[in-house]
């Protein structure tokens, strides 16, 4: 069912699936509006009690500061429906989506639908299964940790089975091991702590640093066969390369200017401060 409302007559929740709405399209919307171009309708989803907005938060926005009647596309479902609409509803029209966008519209995707395959859960945001599978398996780390962390059997979080596309349940191989059953949990890999932050430590770490910085450049002069700004031996990409050198090198004196030689980790002194103390003595 489609008819014009005013702004404030929609009553439905928001389903977000971008990482952040923007102002500017907004803006550019308002002023399209106000000069009479017509957009198409943005698309709700009611149960009969409550409502979802699936599609048009950037067009309902506009229509309010232009002061803009929209037009609506009411559609009966549940929220599940509503979501599954939602995260892929920008991937075909509207402001382009950013990967941030993506990202937001599959979290929403596998929370929603945990149980459904990163090939059907990626046909339903536009994405490729490859960036689905990646988000899911960093949940899955995720769950594990906090599993871990809560005393929780971590085979409580892990999958067990997945629905494909065709609607048919296919047990997930991530869960089941070559004997058939459920692995045994594996402990979590042993992070080492952080280096230490003494004075030792970071000057150590800082002049490796500058040691590898200063290899680079030397070892593009060599391939490049340079004498100054001069080019000796023709190379492909041969002037990009030259480029870096410079660079490389002002960020490698830099390093050795700001070495910390003392002080505290707080407040640390260093080099090129206590060369100027010693000479203004």
């Amino acid at each position: 069912m489609k008819n014009e409302v005013t702004p404030s007559q929609v009553k439905a929740e928001r389903l977000q699936t971008r990482a952040n709405t923007s102002a500017n399209y907004v803006d550019e919307l308002a002023e399209r509006m106000a000069a009479g171009d017509v957009f198409p309708p943005i698309v709700i989803f009611t149960d009969g009690e409550e409502s979802w907005i699936a599609d048009g938060i950037h067009r309902l926005d506009a229509a309010i500061l232009a002061k803009r009647k929209i037009g609506i596309d009411e559609r009966k479902g549940t929220r599940a429906d509503a979501i599954e609409f939602a995260c892929g509803a920008n991937a075909a029209h509207g402001l382009r989506r950013s990967n941030a966008d993506k990202r937001r519209s599959i979290d929403l995707a596998l929370s929603e639908f945990p149980d459904r395959s990163s090939r059907a859960i990626a046909e339903i945001c536009g994405v490729s299964s490859h960036l689905v599978e990646e988000l899911r398996q960093g949940l899955i780390t995720k769950s594990q940790r906090v599993s871990k962390t809560t005393q929780t059997p971590a085979s409580t979080v892990r999958m067990r089975s997945r629905v494909g596309r065709d609607g048919k349940e296919r047990t997930d191989p991530a869960a089941v091991g070559t004997n058939g059953k459920a692995p045994d949990e594996k402990p979590l890999a042993f992070n080492p702590p952080p280096p230490g932050n003494s004075l030792e430590s970071v000057q150590a770490d800082l002049k490796e640093l500058e040691k590898k910085l200063r290899d680079v450049g030397r070892f593009a002069r060599t391939i490049l066969q340079c004498e100054a700004n001069e080019i000796r031996r023709p190379f492909c990409c041969c002037y990009s390369v030259l480029t870096i050198i410079h660079p490389l090198q002002h960020v490698a004196r830099t390093i050795a200017s700001d070495m910390p030689v003392g002080g505290t980790p707080k407040k640390p002194v260093l080099y090129h401060e206590q060369k100027a103390q010693e000479a203004a003595k």
